[in-house]
């Protein structure tokens, strides 16, 4: 600070007075900095950061706020965070006088699930807590909430699985159930394309409901859908690939598909089946992915098997166990299917083998049975 006085009798000078404010201009800048590292860290934060008076009333918003509700900070501060919640998930009425901790049951430490207005009507779920801080004193409560978007789609996942196990329990059709498998995989991954291959008897099938029957073949045909006949030693991989496969299905599909990702089937038969995952990007899968595939492989492999039960339990039921040669409740429904018809005429021949008594008793059962075995083959043949 400089004074004049020059004029002054005695003085004729001016008179400087300097004070050393390097420690002051040093606290300026480590709190500037401060405030933008905090600018930062609450603008990237996943989290809705809101500071509220004792009633309620809205003195601060993050940044978040704008990706959370769809609502600018400018629109959110000032209002009554009451207004914002969803009225069944009030505890007792926003009166002027009470505070804001017992109207939303948000005491210090304490977390609740609330759901909070989007500027588009809908209701977004967060688990909000209060948390207490002497610097902000008595007449301010800090709040942090956190969206529940990944609870909300585990449950989403959770019923989508159940759903699809009592519809397999049900006995819906196999095919039916492995195209409700495949729709939901290709939904929760994203970018994919699913085939199922399954077992079906002596027949194998493919199943998928975006990739069309040329594409399908052609996996067929390289084995990229079909598990080989030879059994796997040791434990197999969850999921695997390769180059070929990905050349392959990059050429067969146009170039729509980069990467194909393969995951056996292992049922109560063992190999019953193969998932097929086309991938329209070079990206490997993230563990999250993985889990959703090892979800997928378990539907599908209970809905084959389920298939293969009820297959062998239709079987059993109009076959002979020893022979496998259709019983009398299989001859009585051909029985009735064939003279369904009025006027429908058939023959009925009974065969019988002599001195088959002497066998069992001579030789045994097991030699009984032996025969049996031979006999229904040459009538097979």
């Amino acid at each position: 600070m400089i004074s004049n006085a020059l004029d002054r009798d005695g003085v004729r000078r001016l008179v400087a007075i300097g004070r050393d404010i390097t420690e002051r201009d040093s606290q300026s800048e480590t709190y500037r900095q401060r405030d933008a590292w905090a600018s930062m860290l609450l603008r990237g934060s996943s989290d809705l950061i809101l500071v509220t008076d004792r009633s309620g009333r809205i003195a601060y918003a993050s940044p978040s706020v704008e990706r959370i509700l769809g609502r600018s900070v400018d629109e959110v501060a000032g209002r009554l965070l009451t207004s914002l919640v969803h009225p069944d998930d009030l505890l007792v009425d926003p009166a002027p006088t009470a505070h804001i901790g017992r109207v939303l049951g948000t005491g210090p430490g304490r977390q609740r699930v609330l759901r909070l207005r989007s500027a588009d009507g809908t209701w977004c779920r967060l688990r909000l807590e209060r948390s207490s801080s002497e610097e902000l004193g008595g007449h301010l409560v800090l709040l942090t909430g956190r969206e529940l978007q990944g609870e909300r789609d585990a449950a989403n996942l959770l019923t989508d699985q159940t759903v699809l196990l009592e519809r397999i329990a049900r006995g819906a059709p196999v095919r039916e159930s492995l195209l409700a498998v495949a729709d939901l995989a290709a939904r929760r991954l994203g970018d994919v394309e699913v085939v199922i291959g399954y077992a079906d008897g002596a027949s194998y099938l493919s199943e998928s409901p975006t990739v069309d029957d040329e594409l399908i073949a052609v996996l067929e045909r390289t084995g990229i859908s079909r598990p080989p006949l030879a059994q796997p030693t040791g434990p197999p991989e969850l999921v695997r690939t390769n180059v070929g496969w990905d050349s392959v299905v990059k050429t067969a599909s146009g170039g729509r598909c980069a990467r194909a990702f393969v995951a056996d089937l292992t049922g109560s038969e063992g190999l019953v089946g193969r998932l097929v995952f086309l991938r329209h990007h070079d990206a490997d899968l993230t563990p999250e992915e993985r889990d959703l595939v090892a979800l997928a492989v378990d539907l599908a492999t209970i809905a084959v098997d389920r298939h293969h039960l009820q297959a062998r339990l239709t079987h059993g039921a109009l076959h002979d166990e020893l022979t496998g040669l259709p019983n009398r409740r299989y001859l009585l429904t051909r029985l009735r299917d064939a003279f369904h018809d009025e006027g429908m005429r058939a023959g009925l021949l009974f065969v019988d083998l002599d001195r088959f008594k002497l066998i069992n008793d001579s030789l045994g059962h097991d030699a009984g049975d032996q025969l049996l075995q031979e006999v229904s083959y040459r009538f097979r043949r």
